[in-house]
Order: C-alpha cells, then sequence, then structure tokens
C-alpha cells in the first residue's frame, strides 16, 4: 500500500450504514402514516424484515391491510424527501483524517444518483475535508466508465498510485483491478480476496504500518 496518493469509497455500506439509514427513515414514514391503519408499522417491518424484495414490500403492506393503493405514491414521496442524518460507520473519521494527514486526496465515487447523495454527503462530519466526489448519473459500476470519471486517476502516471475502498467485490473491487488500481474490501462479509478487512479502523491500522 506504499506510494498511495488518492483514495476514493464507495459511500453505501462503506463510510455509511445504508442499511440501518432505510429502516430509520420507513421507521418514521410508517408512524407517519399510522393513521391509515393501527398497524401499518408492524405489518409492514413484519415483510421489510423477511423480505430481500424490498421494492415490491409497500404493494403487499397496503394489500394486506386492504389498504387503498393510491397512497403508495404518497408514502414513497414522504419517504423520498425525508431527510436525516446517515449513521456513518465506525472508523470512518479517524481512517480519512489520518489519510488527510498523510497529504492523500480522499473522496467518494458513489453508484448512486446526485440528487440523492449529495445531501446526504453534505451532512456528514468529513465532508468538507473530502477533495472530490462523483456519482452514478452517466455510469455505474461496474463500467469502467464510472472510474474513469476521476480527473486524478486520469493523470496518474501509476494507476497503483489509486486506492478504491469499497463493500462489494464485483461491483468494487474486480472493475478497479481491472484498471490496474489498488482495492481493499471492507466489511464483515466473508471473501477470499488478500485485500480484505472487516473494519474501517482495521484498514486504518493496517495502512499505518507501511509509514
Amino acid at each position: 500500500m506504499r506510494n498511495i496518493k488518492v483514495v476514493a469509497f464507495d459511500l453505501d455500506d462503506t463510510l455509511v450504514d445504508e442499511k440501518r439509514f432505510l429502516k430509520k427513515k420507513w421507521l418514521i414514514v410508517t408512524r407517519y402514516f399510522s393513521y391509515l391503519h393501527k398497524d401499518l408499522r408492524k405489518v409492514f417491518f413484519k415483510f421489510y424484515d423477511n423480505d430481500d424484495n424490498k421494492k415490491k414490500i409497500l404493494d403487499k403492506v397496503l394489500l394486506n391491510l386492504e389498504i387503498n393503493s393510491s397512497y403508495k405514491n404518497k408514502i414513497i414521496s414522504k419517504f423520498r424527501k425525508l431527510e436525516i442524518d446517515d449513521y456513518q460507520i465506525k472508523g470512518s473519521v479517524k481512517l480519512i483524517n489520518y489519510l488527510k494527514r498523510k497529504n492523500i486526496k480522499v473522496g467518494i465515487m458513489t453508484n448512486g444518483k446526485k440528487y440523492y447523495q449529495l445531501p446526504r454527503i453534505k451532512k456528514l462530519t468529513f465532508y468538507k475535508r473530502l477533495d472530490f466526489i462523483y456519482f452514478g448519473d452517466r455510469h455505474k459500476k461496474p463500467s469502467k466508465e464510472f472510474f474513469l470519471q476521476s480527473k486524478d486517476f486520469k493523470k496518474m502516471n501509476k494507476s497503483s498510485d489509486f486506492l478504491y475502498v469499497g463493500d462489494n467485490y464485483k461491483l468494487d473491487i474486480l472493475p478497479a483491478l481491472k484498471l490496474k488500481m489498488k482495492a481493499v474490501l471492507v466489511g464483515k462479509r466473508k471473501n477470499k480476496f488478500k485485500n480484505s478487512f472487516q473494519s474501517l479502523s482495521q484498514l486504518n491500522e493496517y495502512l499505518k504500518k507501511y509509514e
């Protein structure tokens, strides 16, 4: 990991806990619409906690509780407009501060669209320390064009001076390696990739070995 000049992070489930964030939003929204049915929250989370296809849950809930489907758009609109603080993953601030002290450029490259992700990113405690932010409006991972959005990467003499940190092996790690970048996988999911770390704190300690 020597000679790293730029570090780009994925956002969801890398720097912030997306699952916890989304669940908190649904807790607030289902409470707001509880006037539609006293068991709305209970039934919603019965499906939410046991169904991987989150996109179909609201339809199932409305049907199950015999609530008019016309309320679906109102509920979704409320969910999208609701702004709450993200849950920053433990160790994120410490790691970014460490990288900045080493004069390494730090930023975010997320598959999410700008209109949705930027307000969230602006609320992060380390927002003003970021040198760049790229979104998935035009290109998405695992497309190489997504990574080639980075002006810093294009200017580099050696692509191995660029480190990408993400939580998904297929979307984050493989495409980065194809571009000869360095890549690090973080998260508790089991993976045989050699540069895998269970937490950002663990990654931070590992990087310190190369000082």
